[in-house]
């Protein structure tokens, strides 16, 4: 589907609960759902309709407001910097404030962000999104992965290396574009034995 988006010439999106005596749209439930995501990044044009079918606007003419409610760069939704050179964390930050019906879905919707392949095991919950970790591990050496921090309502007292879900990359937008990905890069290769992730 990712690809989809990506060859898509418009996609026009219809914000239901955007009431048209609203200028703004930063309540629209558009916005927190994880399918959504991958449209607004891949798509290179969207026309956004609110309640009652009206035209509100496009993605071009809206970029700043996106900006500030998506945390995604404005270079990045006008598709002037390739995803490939974002660091994995701050891609991952994107879908933090993302809610899915189904657990897997965040994971899953977030492949095509990353360029990743893995199959989809509904019922596995949370075990998806350390999935797409140790995938992302075997395609790329980019250490921002390890940059998360555990959620503030998080109780857990201890956490393995790869994080629990999206929610932990919630600060991590702020490495862009400070971190370049290029400073990601060491001359070190991540590989993952046994649950366990070592780096030589």
């Amino acid at each position: 589907m990712f690809k989809w988006y990506l060859k898509a010439t418009v996609c026009f999106a219809f914000l239901e609960d955007w009431d048209p005596e609203e200028p703004a749209f930063y309540g629209v439930r558009w916005w927190t759902r994880g399918w959504t995501l991958r449209e607004l990044v891949a798509t290179e044009s969207i026309i956004f309709y609110g309640k009652t079918w009206r035209i509100r606007g496009d993605k071009s003419s809206l970029c700043t407001e996106i900006s500030r409610i998506s945390r995604i760069d404005k270079h990045v939704l006008q598709q002037q910097e390739e995803l490939s050179t974002l660091p994995v964390a701050v891609r991952m930050s994107w879908a933090s404030n993302r809610k899915t019906t189904r657990e897997e879905d965040i994971a899953y919707s977030l492949m095509g962000i990353f360029d990743i392949n893995m199959p989809m095991l509904y019922g596995e919950g949370p075990k998806a999104f350390l999935r797409l970790q140790e995938e992302i591990i075997k395609a790329t050496s980019d250490m921002s992965l390890f940059a998360w921090a555990a959620a503030p309502d998080c109780e857990q007292e201890y956490m393995g290396i790869l994080a629990p879900s999206s929610r932990e990359f919630m600060n991590t937008s702020r490495l862009y574009p400070s971190w370049h990905y290029g400073s990601l890069q060491p001359s070190i290769s991540i590989t993952i034995a046994n649950q366990d992730v070592a780096c030589n």
